[in-house]
């Protein structure tokens, strides 16, 4: 939808107010009402009055005062009352059906009132160093559950200057995938704009990138950067472009194109320090993307090529692909059908090259430089890959993923084996670990990687990283360049805190819920435009369901929460979205629905909780579910987790968890490596640290939740620490061996990894490990064996993908946690040498 100017009207005084539409549905709109006063005195109380042939089912920043048939009088919100003498600010609503307002005017109402502060969730945007962290639900299985006070490791990075890429899709067939549009309300914030400084042309940077491509559109990403010795206080950017912007982010629209736009600051990114930089992005309609008249504060400008598709440590974008890269948008990947497959090289400005390249994936797609020079890319069978193209001359290195279609000309799903994944940031350190990977025992990846978005719907992830939604971003951008899949952790019903209460309290706040709505939806359009045809996953909300079922004693149908303002916001029809109940169930629903219908390259599942059904004073020991073997014997105790399994699965299930196309469950473990605490001195007497026997139980509990819900399981945020004095073979250290874990923060022992992936540890002169670890299971005596003090755990990952896992995603829960990234990561690399080695012998 055009943003339009619809109406503009004059006040006897010198104030204006104008209508624009900003998002247009089927059933609806959004507008955005703006008031000037260019006057010499302020205006007091404003009121503005117009004729709208329409509800209006949601407004922000502005009150309605009266509505009389067609006519509405709206009236300033408790923090903006009144207009300072020249003066702008601006409210905005939904409104259904579809009509023009006329009749507009606005006045001073002539009544003083009191100003109050507006609330501090909204009125500012935190900066993009600031730290997250959410903490980790209860998990000792008890009726009030208690977990250590460590919390979970939620904070988006520090931003540098590459965070964010440009991506498209290199192939002529891809195509925008479909969605339903429904109405993205974003508040502006009623702060005043600061005043523009000039700044000469010579003096700023304009960059211009289109980030991702469809058959009818892109999205486009403008960068600002001071290049004089001065700051910047406040700038507006115009620019010529044919095609149609139908939203944007980080800016405000002053003049409605096309083909004449201009853009200016929001109030948090105003100010350009010397250097410095921000930025800007849009959705257009059309195909030209090439924005022209540059002018920044008034002066002559001009738009230079955007960003290379990843930070690399050369000039990537010194590395042209002839036919795949296209004007101000280098590819983020290619795709390829099976055989081989030629694309001609270039570096910028003629230069005589020196190029070679690797492959993270051979299996997949191996490629190499022939005469040419061509990158010659041959693709073995469907899936992906990351591709390094370096040229020796200049130094410039490029990084691009592979997608291989099936046989039958598909783009790639998840793995047909059981994939593996990794938590990993977009910082320097993880992207240059991925980046430098080698071969065989040296290589570096990872089917699928993963983050949080989470912090709440006001101030959290959307507004990290410069704001806009550009942690989401930047993470889909990277991950295609790396030829990895990625998973975002959504977790936004609690914000800074969570617990039973909190959630509660949150999804029976229509305020809240209001703006969880619009969160959840700009990170779905951020799924659909960024992802395009590739594969994006979500785990949903972690222990909300969990706590609603262990501490609630209702059942979902039972539990309140308000599903109405998916309705009142305009992001649901109630003329023509299914009617969801003001439950639990129909919150899960909404959520469900929303997805699949917003973002259909989304795969999602909700998490479950391996405590979340101790409700009844079973008799369940503190040592928890998977340890109660210890207590009943192999053969009760088991027979207990699987009832417990299907309770657990029962609750989900009638909460909707399946409802609307999901695709898979998810459970974790827990959120720290067993051997946090002091507990890897005696293992045997820890809740977390496990046997293999409890391992076992673990497998039995996914596949009961497999077999109940009839969905796959995703196995999510298990630790990274493997059991100390490990045989395995080091390629990394002279000496072959790989260092033992001290148990201090971040080098905590865990034992998920080794039955994983299976290992050989010597337990020494330490009889209790040995009893321990070498354990015997009566049911599964294939799974360990012992030779004096060595114990041996057989790989379990088979196991796992016949109890119905499709993927196992590995990494730190919380900052005290053993991580397997890093250059180098603190384990020694143990974890990403097993990986490595499974990822060239998988379980299918």
């Amino acid at each position: 939808m055009a943003l339009v100017v619809v109406c503009t009207a004059h006040a006897a005084t010198a104030q204006t107010a104008s209508v624009v539409v900003v998002n247009q549905w089927a059933s609806g709109f959004q507008a955005e009402v703006r008031i000037s006063n260019p006057g010499a005195t302020a205006l007091t109380n404003w009121v503005v009055e117009m004729d709208l042939a329409a509800s209006i089912t949601s407004l922000w920043d502005a009150r309605i005062v009266s509505h009389v048939g067609q006519h509405y009088v709206i009236a300033g919100a408790a923090w903006n009352p009144h207009l300072a003498a020249g003066a702008t600010l601006s409210f905005g609503f939904v409104a259904s059906p579809f009509a023009i307002a006329s009749g507009v005017s606005v006045r001073g109402a002539g009544v003083s009132a009191p100003t109050a502060t507006r609330p501090p969730a909204t009125a500012t945007r935190p900066p993009a160093s600031v730290t997250r962290t959410n903490t980790r639900p209860p998990a000792t299985p008890t009726r009030t559950p208690t977990r250590p006070t460590a919390t979970r490791t939620n904070a988006p990075p520090s931003p540098t200057p590459t965070a964010t890429r440009p991506a498209v899709s290199p192939t002529a067939t891809a195509t925008r995938p479909p969605a339903t549009p429904t109405p993205t309300a974003t508040r502006p914030l009623a702060s005043a704009t600061p005043t523009a400084t000039a700044l000469a042309a010579s003096g700023v940077r304009v960059t211009f990138a289109r980030t991702s491509v469809w058959d009818r559109g892109y999205n486009g990403e403008v960068r600002l950067t001071n290049t004089g010795a001065v700051a910047v206080s406040g700038w507006t950017l115009q620019f010529d472009l044919a095609d149609r912007i139908t939203s944007l982010w980080s800016g405000v629209i002053q003049t409605n194109g096309p083909p004449h736009w201009a853009v200016r600051n929001e109030s948090w990114n105003g100010s350009i320090a010397s250097g410095a930089t921000v930025s800007f992005g849009f959705t257009a309609d059309g195909t030209s993307g090439v924005p022209s008249a540059c002018r920044f504060n008034g002066a002559a400008c001009r738009f230079e090529a955007g960003p290379a598709p990843t930070s690399t440590p050369g000039a990537g974008a010194a590395i042209q692909i002839a036919g795949v890269d296209q004007p101000f948008s280098p590819a983020l990947q290619l795709t390829v059908v099976q055989g081989v497959t030629d694309f001609a090289l270039a570096l910028a400005g003629g230069a005589t090259p020196a190029f070679s390249v690797a492959s993270n994936n051979p299996a997949v797609a191996d490629a190499a430089i022939v005469a040419g020079p061509t990158l010659r890319i041959t693709a073995v069978g469907a899936g992906r890959a990351g591709l390094r193209i370096t040229d020796a001359a200049s130094g410039a290195v490029r990084h691009i993923g592979v997608r291989v279609r099936t046989s039958a000309g598909a783009l790639p799903g998840l793995p047909e084996h059981l994939a593996i994944g990794s938590v990993s940031e977009d910082s320097a350190t993880d992207l240059g670990m991925w980046r430098g990977f080698g071969s065989g025992a040296k290589n570096r990846r990872v089917d699928i990687r993963y983050i949080y978005l989470n912090g709440g719907p006001i101030g959290g992830w959307y507004d990290w990283q410069g704001g806009g939604g550009n942690r989401a971003r930047s993470y889909i951008r990277e991950s295609q360049t790396l030829g990895m899949v990625p998973f975002f952790v959504w977790y936004n019903i609690p914000d800074a805190g969570e617990s039973y209460f909190t959630d509660l309290a949150h999804i029976q706040s229509a305020s809240y819920m209001t703006a969880y709505w619009d969160n959840l939806v700009k990170a779905l359009d951020i799924i659909r435009t960024e992802g395009g045809g590739d594969l994006v996953g979500l785990v949903l909300e972690p222990d909300f369901i969990g706590y609603m079922m262990q501490l609630s004693g209702r059942q979902p149908t039972e539990i309140g929460a308000a599903v109405h303002t998916v309705y009142d916001s305009g992001v649901l029809s109630r003329a023509s979205d299914p009617a969801f109940p003001d439950t639990l169930v129909g919150l899960v629903q909404a959520v469900n629905y929303l997805i699949s219908r917003r973002a259909p390259n989304a795969v999602f599942g909700w998490q479950f909780n391996l405590w979340a059904s101790l409700t009844d004073g079973s008799g369940i020991p503190a040592s928890g579910l998977m340890r109660i073997t210890d207590s009943l014997g192999i053969d009760a105790g088991r027979a207990r987790i699987a009832l417990e399994a299907q309770r657990i699965a029962d609750y989900y299930l009638v909460a909707g968890v399946a409802s609307y196309g999901a695709h898979f469950v998810s459970i974790d473990k827990y959120g720290l490596d067993g051997g946090f605490g002091g507990a890897a001195t005696a293992p045997w007497s820890s809740t977390w640290f496990w046997n293999a026997i409890h391992w076992n139980n673990y497998l039995l509990f996914s596949g009961g939740l497999h077999q109940r819900t009839g969905l796959p399981v995703v196995l999510w945020q298990l630790p990274v620490g493997h059991v100390n004095h490990s045989l395995a073979a080091n390629p990394y250290d002279p000496s072959g061996t790989f260092p033992d874990l001290d148990n201090t923060t971040q080098h905590y022992e865990d034992s998920a990894p080794s039955f994983f992936y299976g290992d050989r540890f010597d337990t020494g002169a330490n009889g209790q490990r040995l009893a321990y670890f070498g354990a015997e299971d009566p049911e599964h005596r294939d799974s360990v064996s012992t030779a004096g003090s060595v114990v041996e755990w057989r790989e379990h990952l088979s196991a796992a993908r016949d109890a119905g896992v499709i993927a196992a995603l590995f990494g730190d829960g919380v900052g005290e946690s053993t991580r397997g990234r890093g250059d180098p990561p603190p384990d020694g690399w143990w974890w990403m040498v097993k990986t490595q080695a499974y990822l060239a012998n998988p379980a299918r």
